[in-house]
């Protein structure tokens, strides 16, 4: 039996991130994160890789790598989102 497994899913997945906006104050301790939510960032065409597959005794329980691939779809970022942006802390 093989230990890994591709599954084309034909799924987009929607990637928000949340960027801390005081980033200096929260360090210092004097002002809880204040957070900004950014996305989303779209992928398309994603494959599901599952990797180190493993069964359990009868079968009962499976355990496994998985890994997402995809293309970045630009086209459906948020407005002023690109590929090139980062996320601060």
């Amino acid at each position: 039996m093989s230990s890994s497994t591709t599954c084309e899913n034909n799924l987009k997945a929607y990637i928000y991130f949340w960027n801390i906006t005081n980033p200096d104050a929260v360090i210092a301790g004097t002002e809880p994160p204040a957070l900004e939510e950014v996305g989303p960032y779209v992928m398309s065409d994603v494959v599901n890789k599952r990797q180190n597959i493993t069964f359990s005794d009868y079968d009962r329980e499976v355990s496994f790598v998985s890994t997402l691939y995809g293309a970045m779809d630009t086209d459906n970022f948020c407005e002023n989102c690109t590929v090139g942006d980062q996320v601060r802390r």
